[in-house]
């Protein structure tokens, strides 16, 4: 809340107090504890256009194009401001700088997107992920995966069926939120599969 949003609907409050705002966030966890879903929902809260950015994929093998594609980004998200710049598997970028020996290439890349995170430019209401705060997000526990079905199953259970969202998550202790709604589509696809069954067979009969 107070690095993304507050700086982007309430930037006069930074500027009457002379204070820059926090760049952005390290989110840092387990694969599939919500870290997309966590950065979407505060950009939908502060209202700002998000744009999620694959850190492998910035890497180019020709010269001069990965470092424009930083440059492009930034220049888009200040374009579409306020504005939401979310790099997953950003720590790619430095495993392959480590790995190319610290080569030309590799090095203007990082330094760019270092440059831009640093924002020797101004910002303009672009938060980024830079490593001001740096927020663990980390496997969920009994109560959160109770909350996590309740939200995967809302609206889609019908009848009487009365789901004991508690016990579903004693069941799947160290299951990630993105376990936990694989469970619930293949739940739900072998509902579809009865149905279809159900059909094929009052047909045949």
């Amino acid at each position: 809340i107070r690095a993304v949003k507050w700086p982007l609907t309430n930037p006069e409050l930074f500027e009457a107090i002379d204070i820059e705002p926090p760049g952005g966030i390290l989110l840092y966890g387990p694969p599939g504890t919500g870290k997309t879903m966590l950065a979407r929902a505060v950009s939908s809260m502060s209202n700002a256009n998000f744009t999620a950015i694959n850190g492998p994929e910035m890497m180019n093998r020709y010269v001069g194009e990965s470092e424009r594609a930083v440059r492009r980004v930034f220049e888009q998200a200040r374009a579409n401001a306020p504005a939401v710049l979310f790099f997953d598997e950003i720590d790619a970028i430095g495993v392959t700088r480590a790995e190319d020996n610290n080569s030309p290439a590799t090095d203007r890349v990082v330094s760019q997107l270092l440059t831009e995170l640093d924002g020797v430019e101004r910002r303009g209401g672009v938060t980024v992920g830079r490593f001001d705060r740096l927020v663990s997000v980390p496997m969920p526990d009994a109560a959160a995966r109770a909350e996590i079905f309740r939200i995967h199953l809302r609206e889609r259970v019908t009848g009487n069926y009365d789901i004991d969202v508690h016990a579903l998550a004693e069941q799947t202790e160290g299951y990630t939120g993105s376990d936990i709604a694989a469970i619930v589509r293949e739940a739900g696809l072998l509902a579809i599969e009865s149905r279809i069954r159900e059909r094929s067979q009052g047909r045949t009969a």
